[in-house]
């Protein structure tokens, strides 16, 4: 999220930046999001098209 944070400040911009594990369930307070970033892992299905 550093590099997030970063970007915000370079922009001149504010936001409250979370981290958190889906597979952890009190990582999250029950406070509604205004948007979210998720880095999702890759599937890999493009891989796997290209070369079976």
């Amino acid at each position: 999220l550093a590099r997030v944070e970063d970007t915000l400040s370079r922009l001149g911009l504010e936001a409250t930046l979370a981290a958190g594990d889906a597979t952890v369930r009190d990582w999250w307070d029950g406070t509604p999001f205004d948007a979210i970033l998720l880095d999702a892992p890759c599937s890999g299905s493009g891989v796997i098209r290209r070369h079976p």
